[in-house]
């Protein structure tokens, strides 16, 4: 029953099952990034609320998940307009404070906002904007800790941030990794997720587009460095590597069988054994964590 959804960047969002079988297409505009949070309350209800940028508007398209069909239902209060010319990157953030549910989105001018999400009392939710960060330079990958209050920011030609994620942490931010002198990373810096192992403890895990690999950090602490990893060709099943990775995810959740320790999703840019157009790439968590003998969460 578990779901996939995925942009089309020139077209909508699709969702899928673990087989990659399409469930829904919703052709509703160039979809750049998606994101979703659980237990929001709307109309009485805690429901996953779905939040992406679309840029043929320059709008925050806001969904509800209808579990039982496997279907978005689309919920925006109208037009929740960014005041961006082109909305690029986006993550949701539920706060461990105060329990409410935030959007971020960014220009390709450096720029990010952060929107408050809302019951409009009708069945469908607003947007109100309450913050802005600039960077100096173009952002698109972003995660939020939502246990640890931490929004990691990923500015493609310079490194991976750390900032406060609640409205009032203003924009103080820490270096998480450089990309001047690394040896590990690659311009551009893209998608990045977080596993979590519980109690606060779990992984990092960032697209190193320049190099077709991807870096995993501790979450906890200084967010040590722990090793990358790249995804290569299974021959056998013919179905070739991921390369040139834009946005990616992954999840602790146990989604049976080999995904029983969590799934790593990646957009793969360019196929070429055999040739075809970009698609997803799942690879369950438990092949990443033997590779860089990491943890696998079992509860």
């Amino acid at each position: 029953r578990s779901i996939i959804i995925g942009t089309q960047k020139q077209s909508g969002l699709y969702v899928y099952d673990l087989s990659g079988r399409v469930l829904q297409f919703l052709p509703d505009g160039r979809m750049n990034n998606v994101d979703l949070r659980d237990e929001f309350r709307l109309a009485g209800q805690n429901v996953t609320i779905v939040a992406a940028t679309n840029r043929s508007d320059d709008t925050l398209a806001l969904y509800r998940l209808d579990p039982g069909a496997r279907r978005l239902v689309n919920v925006a209060d109208g037009q929740e307009a960014t005041g961006f010319v082109d909305p690029y990157g986006l993550c949701m953030y539920r706060s461990p404070r105060s329990g409410r549910t935030y959007v971020f989105a960014n220009d390709t001018e450096g720029l990010m906002k952060q929107w408050e999400l809302v019951d409009a009392g009708n069945g469908r939710v607003r947007a109100h904007q309450v913050r802005e960060i600039r960077f100096s330079g173009q952002t698109e990958g972003c995660v939020a800790d939502d246990a640890a209050g931490v929004l990691y920011v990923t500015e493609e030609a310079v490194g991976l941030w750390r900032l406060g994620a609640d409205p009032d942490a203003g924009d103080a931010r820490s270096s998480v990794a450089a990309l001047e002198g690394s040896e590990t990373i690659v311009a551009d810096l893209e998608g990045i997720g977080l596993y979590d192992l519980g109690g606060g403890r779990g992984y990092l895990v960032m697209s190193s587009q320049g190099n077709n690999t991807y870096a995993v950090y501790r979450r906890e602490g200084d967010n040590e460095y722990l090793g990358s990893f790249a995804v290569v060709a299974d021959a056998a099943r013919g179905i070739d590597g991921i390369s040139e990775t834009d946005g990616l995810d992954v999840s602790s959740a146990s989604l049976g069988g080999t995904m029983s320790g969590g799934v790593f999703v990646a957009q793969d840019g360019r196929n070429i054994s055999p040739p075809e157009h970009q698609n997803f790439k799942l690879v369950p968590w438990s092949a990443i964590a033997a590779a860089l003998n990491l943890e696998t969460r079992r509860d």
